[in-house]
């Protein structure tokens, strides 16, 4: 008995730790210091966030996201209330350059895959949704554009990836 026990828990952890997790991406930009403008880049949570919620730091926004960042390709991608996210065809998210660097593609069925072409989960575009918290330093104004399963990811996995 001792070990149908021991196999149930040990089935148990094996199935959490491969669970997909929901991440849903914003594109945001923060507001500068005043010397400083604005910037722009990608914010990832678990779901759509209270302003208590919205974070002070993203995801650059880059063309280049080989190294670091994100890349987004299609009309989709602006940071506005006429940016439809179902017109993103591409949204490349490097944030460790290595295991956590996988890229959606539109004309996949919205796979999410690695730089290998493993799949890793699915995303689909949401109803835009405005995110805008703060005043003038340090506001955060953006939209939500996809919503992410990822095999054994989740938001705070993400957020734990960051450079400071």
């Amino acid at each position: 008995m001792k070990s149908v026990v021991l196999a149930f828990i040990a089935l148990a952890a094996l199935l959490q730790a491969v669970q997909a997790g929901t991440v849903v991406f914003i594109r945001v930009g923060l507001g500068g210091t005043g010397v400083s403008g604005n910037a722009e880049g990608w914010q990832a949570y678990s779901a759509f966030p209270a302003c208590k919620d919205a974070l002070e730091w993203m995801w650059v926004d880059t063309e280049d996201a080989s190294g670091y960042g994100v890349r987004c390709e299609g009309d989709g991608c602006d940071r506005n209330d006429e940016s439809d996210p179902t017109k993103i065809e591409v949204l490349e998210m490097n944030f460790d350059n290595g295991a956590n660097h996988w890229t959606y593609y539109k004309n996949r069925d919205g796979a999410l895959v690695t730089v290998k072409g493993k799949k890793v989960g699915t995303c689909a575009p949401v109803v835009p949704r405005a995110l805008d918290c703060g005043l003038t330093i340090g506001k955060v104004v953006g939209y939500s554009k996809l919503r992410c399963e990822i095999d054994g990811v989740s938001a705070e996995k993400i957020e734990s990836l960051r450079k400071d």
